[in-house]
């Protein structure tokens, strides 16, 4: 991946016109941008041309391209959108019965970074940095995720994966509403 840059209703579209950055090499791509108050629309643009949606987004609308685009709401405050990784074919959000799930993960030592790993697809998960907000070794990362059985695991330090976190010997699995 070479570039990273999020594009949306804020700025036309525009692939090129706010480029996000991975300075520290944690695999989160990010940036600081100006961007006014209300609903804003977004997708992550990856190296100009591959279009990809934030699943981890608190709202989704149809793309009129059979897909949908990322929701934010942006008020007063800062809003962190960060592009962590790509998904192949993701679910797509129709209907109800998204839920919003918080996830905890306590580290026996202190990592250089956590990301929860979700598999919508056997080949490539989603990745949402977790953060120590409160500074207790507990990491926390919140999700909307669709009705259904959705494998899950804590990325540690890039290369070490807990798939284990419940002691039995597999996936832990996260269920959310019904099944389609």
């Amino acid at each position: 991946m070479d570039s990273v840059s999020v594009a949306g209703s804020f700025n036309g579209w525009n692939s090129r016109a706010n480029p996000l950055a991975d300075d520290d090499y944690d695999g989160l791509w990010e940036a600081r941008l100006r961007v006014p108050p209300g609903r804003i629309e977004y997708k992550f643009v990856v190296n100009h041309k591959l279009w990809f949606t934030d699943w981890t987004a608190e709202d989704f609308v149809p793309d009129g391209f059979d897909g949908v685009n990322s929701v934010a709401t942006v008020g007063d405050h800062p809003v962190t959108l960060g592009f962590t990784s790509v998904i192949a074919s993701p679910p797509k959000p129709r209907g109800s019965g998204w839920r919003e799930k918080t996830f905890t993960f306590r580290p026996a030592t202190k990592p250089d970074s956590v990301k929860l790993a979700c598999f919508f697809n056997p080949w490539t998960p989603v990745l949402v940095l977790m953060r120590d907000e409160r500074g207790d070794g507990t990491y926390l990362a919140s999700m909307r995720l669709p009705p259904g059985k959705w494998p899950i695991a804590f990325v540690v330090n890039g290369y070490t994966w807990n798939w284990d976190t419940l002691g039995q010997g597999e996936n832990r699995g996260e269920t959310t509403g019904r099944a389609p």
